[in-house]
């Protein structure tokens, strides 16, 4: 059975999920909570999951046993949905080949 949050954000991370992540109106105000957040985030990366699935993956973010990286909070059901922080592209010298020659990473 999940159970609701048994472990809370701290004062620190409240003030910088509130500053930087939670979903503000036009005037500013913060129109979501730390469940709201994590149910966008979900919702979003686990939208071809069951609803089981979500639940289990909510609790984990909910608790913070688990977390995306910054901006998968940030534009998780946005239109931009730019979720990754880093980019790799592939470079011939870095690449491992098989047997046939062709690259793989």
């Amino acid at each position: 059975m999940i159970t609701d949050i048994t472990h809370p954000l701290t004062p620190q991370a409240q003030q910088v999920a509130t500053k930087r992540y939670f979903r503000k109106d036009i005037n500013g105000n913060c129109i979501e909570d730390w469940s709201g957040l994590c149910w966008r985030v979900v919702n979003h990366v686990c939208q071809n999951e069951s609803e089981e699935f979500r639940k289990k993956i909510h609790h984990l973010f909910l608790n913070t046993y688990a977390l995306p990286n910054s901006p998968c909070l940030v534009n998780a059901g946005n239109s931009i949905s730019g979720l990754m922080a880093c980019f790799v592209s592939k470079a011939p010298e870095d690449c491992w080949h098989n047997p046939d020659g062709v690259g793989m990473i």
